[in-house]
């Protein structure tokens, strides 16, 4: 029974494609002389044209007619969908049913965009198709419009790529740069450390006038270069050959082409021993420098055109996407970079990060940071619920502000994520402040430990109470330096120890902190700083 089940099923597939016959997608024909039967689609790709040709099966001559013209066999047709609707779903739920007439909606009108039965009445020159067929028509369009979508994101891919490698050719012509740069300032170095000594006014003179050429390719160089980099290149060539030529110069001019000399390791300056670096190989040197410049450069011209397509390759692959950029420090740990709000924000660092595909060194960041006026944020959450987030401008000249700018950043270890607003002091009253600084530690506990040492506090650093000011509210005690107030309701007449910042974004976040209870349950989710020359330079 079985067997002879699984060989009519077998019957309803097409032996080319092995689908279950559909109409109007996959009909069946019968071939006359052997009795087999096929998809039409798939019996006119194997034969094309031809009317005569032999039956995919057996072998045996089909003449005519051609396929095109064979009629639909209806028994097997039939079969199909009695077997499609016992396995899948039936027709009337896939379809629906006619309110009107109780029948199955299985054919679709294309100009009324409307489902229809078999009884329905259709409008003159109407065009109605079967529904399944529609169906396979709008799939078949999903997949091209799908097709055509991911081949644009392969293509706006590609154009990231070709941004992402002319920073990073920039990058490499910018550290180019910094080396000619360092190897002039030691040039210019041993150049003045000679002139000390001595007395050949042709080697001065030849000095001289290569420190002129050192300066004048400094001040003509251009403060932006274009996409290639050619006017840097070009001004770092000129320099490089002009230095060379004075070098010439300056030793051919001096009548005994002195010798530098040094003091030995000893401190003998008798013995006149030669300084390694000489004119002569000083020379030399500026010749090696440009023969491994040029060669470098040229090295890396055909390599790149070479690896470009296995580069593009590379980074189109899936997982790599999307492109994350992260800042790290010497232990290890990193801090996530974003974009929010058109300014970059560094978040607070930690051992929660995967590598990034790029990693600027922690340091780098730290110099673009302003040092006068630095501003923090802090991402605050009470429970699921995201309170916002708040802005506060530090005055960079105090420890205190240095340290609070620390605690944001995890610079020196621990930092305030995580932690939780403790409580509100004198609420509803002139004074009224929203006190926190209790930050979790690595072992499951809290601590109020500032990481900056000698915190200012009193005398000639004491403030009135202005609303919106971030004060110092340990009491002067290093085991209470990272603990904070924020001053909610201001109050003239009396003084904070020690103001260090001032809210200057997110008040509205701050007040739904003061109002939410318990307080305790409002966190720091996330604290960072944010990098405003690298969005003024966008």
């Amino acid at each position: 029974m079985l067997s002879t089940r699984m060989a009519q099923e077998e019957e309803l597939l097409c032996p080319l494609c092995s689908e279950l016959y559909e109409e109007d997608v996959k009909e069946p024909v019968l071939l006359p002389r052997c009795g087999h039967v096929f998809c039409k689609s798939c019996l006119t790709k194997t034969v094309g044209t031809r009317s005569h040709f032999p039956c995919p099966t057996c072998r045996k001559r089909h003449l005519r007619p051609h396929v095109s013209q064979l009629p639909v066999h209806i028994d097997t047709l039939a079969r199909a969908e009695v077997f499609r609707d016992s396995k899948g779903i039936p027709r009337s739920r896939l379809f629906g049913i006619c309110e009107n007439h109780g029948e199955v909606l299985e054919f679709w009108c294309r100009d009324c965009q409307a489902p229809l039965c078999g009884s329905c009445p259709v409008k003159k020159d109407h065009d109605v198709v079967r529904t399944r067929l529609l169906l396979q028509e709008k799939k078949m369009e999903i997949q091209e419009q799908g097709n055509l979508i991911l081949q644009s994101v392969v293509d706006e891919k590609k154009k990231i790529i070709q941004k992402v490698k002319k920073c990073s050719l920039q990058l490499l012509r910018t550290c180019e740069e910094s080396s000619l740069t360092t190897n002039s300032a030691e040039d210019v170095k041993v150049m003045m450390g000679d002139t000390k000594k001595t007395a050949d006014v042709s080697s001065v003179l030849g000095y001289l006038a290569r420190m002129k050429t050192i300066l004048g390719s400094f001040k003509s160089a251009p403060e932006d270069t274009d996409a290639e980099g050619k006017a840097s290149a070009n001004r770092h060539r000129r320099t490089r050959n002009s230095q060379k030529q004075q070098g010439q110069d300056s030793t051919n001019s001096s009548p005994n082409n002195t010798l530098r000399r040094r003091t030995n390791a000893a401190g003998d300056s008798t013995t006149g021993t030669p300084r390694t670096r000489t004119r002569s190989s000083l020379r030399q040197e500026t010749k090696s420098t440009d023969k491994i410049t040029y060669t470098t450069t040229n090295d890396h011209t055909t390599n790149n055109n070479n690896n470009n397509k296995g580069l593009e390759t590379a980074l189109l692959e899936p997982s790599l996407w999307p492109l994350k950029c992260c800042a790290y420090a010497e232990d290890g740990r990193k801090g996530e970079l974003k974009w929010e709000d058109k300014r970059l924000h560094l978040y607070a660092l930690g051992n929660h990060m995967e590598d990034a595909h790029f990693m600027i060194k922690l340091s780098v960041l730290q110099a673009l940071i302003s040092q006068d006026n630095p501003e923090v944020f802090m991402e605050l959450t009470a429970g699921e619920q995201r309170l916002g987030r708040i802005y506060i401008r530090l005055w960079g000249h105090l420890r205190r502000a240095q340290n609070f700018l620390a605690m944001c950043t995890g610079t020196h270890g621990p930092s305030y994520r995580g932690a939780k607003f403790q409580e509100v002091f004198a609420r509803g009253i002139p004074g009224e402040c929203l006190h926190a600084g209790l930050y979790p530690t690595p072992d499951g506990g809290t601590s109020a430990k500032g990481v900056v040492e000698n915190l200012e506090w009193d005398g000639k650093f004491k403030k009135p109470q202005k609303l919106g000011l971030v004060v110092g509210a340990g009491s002067g005690r290093p085991d209470r330096d990272a603990c904070f107030d924020i001053c909610t309701i201001e109050n003239p007449q009396r003084n904070f120890a020690c103001p260090f910042g001032e809210v200057v974004g997110g008040w509205d976040v701050v007040m739904k902190t003061v109002k939410h209870k318990p307080v305790r349950a409002v966190t720091m989710q996330e604290v960072g700083v944010v990098i405003p020359d690298l969005s003024r330079s966008s």
